[in-house]
């Protein structure tokens, strides 16, 4: 088979072998089956350009500006190439999309829908190496929409988002967002794995210092007796409260202290 055009709304399956395969407009999808020839897209912002891979797209895949691949399927490898190319997961359920290198030139955008139960969340799984170039954005969606659900956090809070054999290039992962739905998220790296790290929301805790004097006359080079109180008076779970020096001085009927860290 010589190229073949997906015009919008056009599925593909394998087994098929192909010199090569043009994406444009969106609906596009390779269903079932193994089908090669590489795969450039052709989008616009009035038009832009959509395939899910389901089954097996077995050649490149140059995702340009304008352009979204998603799906669960396996691909060769995979070329972010402009600001406005995209990987989106986002589907209601959750699922891997394997690729065979995962190359961001242009950037782009990595979205991925975050479930229910501990670990649950989409992932990319790139069975070559992770070449990074330029800021490429990763937002976290909640699985069914905004607030119908509980995120886990605490224990079990660490969700795998991409694997890969190796990371090269001087461009960074970084998340479009640090919360949602309440819950504070943040991105880690360790080793050739970056996972999402989600925790409770953090509310705010006011302590409020109180001093009491034993005596309120104090003489010339008399001595009395504070107690100093430091409460917890916020909604925030109360911290430990450390302290070095803890000063006052009296002058000229006055009182002053400070609380030194």
């Amino acid at each position: 088979v010589t190229t073949v055009t997906l015009a919008g709304s056009d599925t593909l399956n394998g087994p098929l072998t192909t010199t090569g395969i043009t994406v444009s407009g969106t609906g596009n999808s390779i269903s079932s089956g193994t089908v090669g020839g590489n795969i450039t897209f052709s989008g616009a912002l009035a038009t832009p350009a959509a395939l899910k891979v389901a089954g097996t797209a077995s050649g490149t895949v140059n995702v340009s500006t304008y352009a979204t691949l998603s799906g669960t399927g396996t691909t060769g490898a995979v070329t972010l190439g402009g600001t406005s190319s995209a990987i989106n997961l986002v589907d209601n359920s959750v699922g891997t999309l394997t690729v065979g290198g995962l190359t961001t030139t242009g950037g782009g955008s990595l979205t991925f829908e975050i479930g229910t139960s501990s670990g649950s969340i989409d992932k990319i799984t790139d069975t070559g190496t992770l070449v990074l170039g330029g800021s490429t954005s990763i937002t976290i969606a909640n699985l069914n929409n905004a607030g119908s659900q509980t995120i886990i956090n605490g224990s079990g809070s660490t969700y795998l988002l991409l694997s890969t054999t190796g990371i090269s290039g001087a461009g960074s992962l970084t998340l479009s967002t640090t919360s949602l739905d309440g819950h504070n998220l943040s991105l880690s790296q360790s080793g050739n794995n970056y996972y999402l790290i989600v925790a409770p929301s953090v509310t705010n805790g006011q302590y409020t210092l109180t001093s009491t004097p034993a005596s309120l006359n104090v003489h010339v080079n008399g001595t009395t007796t504070v107690v100093t109180v430091i409460a917890n008076t916020g909604t925030g779970t109360q911290d430990a409260v450390n302290y070095n020096t803890l000063a006052s001085s009296v002058s000229g009927g006055g009182s002053s202290g400070s609380l030194g860290t």
